[in-house]
């Protein structure tokens, strides 16, 4: 899916959204929910691959898509999940999603604008993200897609200390509302999961550059990652280029 294409035939209907649910894997990121900030309020997504059963839409219908906020359609995602009756559906797979107003990631943008050239990740140097947050295994049996970091965690390892409670404070405006069942399955591996500390994590996830991206390329259909992520509109507006990558 090209979410820029998506946006661009979203916007000639001439409707902007109240919100957008994808029901979907992995799309759930500050990249997807800026490219789409001229079209809709919100954007619902979970930043990890979700259950292949997707939402119980039984009660999505009476609890969440038609309420007042979206937040809802996160609460009964949360809830029908972690239900013992829906367990033959989901089994203890696990969730993680959220709810992004779109209108508040431009104030955030700016922050890293200015944080991100004394970060972590300046001078193309590919930051440690060891014991970060990711919503995706990087492993050949998933061809290689990136780790989908955290960003409330991603940034408080990438940022210097003096940035912190700026950059934290404009993510935690612009997520609106998130829910977890505390771990989920990452795979590749039956027994591989996921624990999400509950206090720290924000539901969102944000691409980091890195030198291993480029090295595996070639091994995977995606190509080069880095050189992908510098055609998102996130890229230019998060100042992305400051770092050298």
């Amino acid at each position: 899916m090209d979410v820029g294409e998506m946006a661009a035939a979203l916007a000639v209907t001439g409707v902007r959204f109240k919100y957008i649910f994808f029901d979907a894997c992995l799309m759930q990121n500050l990249e997807v929910a800026y490219a789409l900030r001229h079209v809709t309020d919100c954007v619902v997504a979970a930043p990890m691959p979700i259950p292949a059963a997707g939402a119980y839409y039984e009660n999505q219908l009476r609890h969440g898509l038609f309420a007042e906020s979206p937040s809802a359609i996160v609460a009964t995602y949360v809830s029908d999940v972690s239900s013992p009756s829906l367990s033959y559906q989901y089994d203890d797979y696990g969730i993680t999603l959220s709810a992004v107003h779109t209108a508040a990631l431009e104030p955030l943008a700016q922050v890293l604008r200015r944080a991100l050239p004394h970060s972590a990740a300046a001078g193309r140097a590919s930051a440690s993200m060891e014991g970060v947050l990711n919503y995706q295994a990087y492993t050949r049996s998933y061809y290689y897609r990136p780790h989908n970091y955290d960003a409330a965690e991603a940034l408080r390892r990438l940022l210097p200390e003096s940035f912190h409670e700026e950059a934290l404070l404009a993510l935690n405006r612009a997520v609106i509302s998130k829910g977890t069942t505390g771990r989920f399955w990452i795979g590749p591996n039956s027994w591989d999961y996921q624990q999400v500390n509950e206090k720290t994590y924000c539901g969102v996830s944000l691409f980091v550059p890195q030198n291993v991206y480029a090295d595996n390329a070639g091994r995977t259909p995606h190509g080069n990652l880095n050189e992908a992520f510098r055609q998102m509109e996130w890229y230019d507006a998060a100042g992305w280029n400051a770092t050298g990558w």
